[in-house]
């Protein structure tokens, strides 16, 4: 589980998430840009060793009422990625 707040920072016209998981954990996506029909994010890890692993989050919209959210992370300064999570949001109908 985990909560996330998303805005835009006028200082360098960009849009940022923060997240903070049930495990503690808190990520920080930055350098948020639309594109077409997406958004995409960076965000920075460790790998076990300590070394930086840069990532990248996505948020695409598939249809009206449905959003892909895709997380990848590199260790070879992007040559290669690795899907950390990808799921698929579907608004609720009124109904539910």
């Amino acid at each position: 589980n985990g909560v996330s707040i998303n805005y835009y920072d006028p200082a360098d016209s960009t849009w940022k998430q923060k997240w903070a998981g049930s495990g503690m954990d808190i990520l920080e996506f930055y350098d948020g840009k639309r594109t077409g029909n997406a958004m995409l994010f960076r965000w920075d890890a460790r790998s076990p060793d300590g070394t930086r692993a840069p990532g990248r989050l996505t948020f695409t919209e598939l249809e009206p009422g449905k959003v892909r959210q895709h997380s990848e992370r590199t260790a070879d300064q992007g040559k290669t990625w690795i899907t950390v999570y990808d799921f698929t949001y579907i608004r609720r109908s009124e109904s539910n």
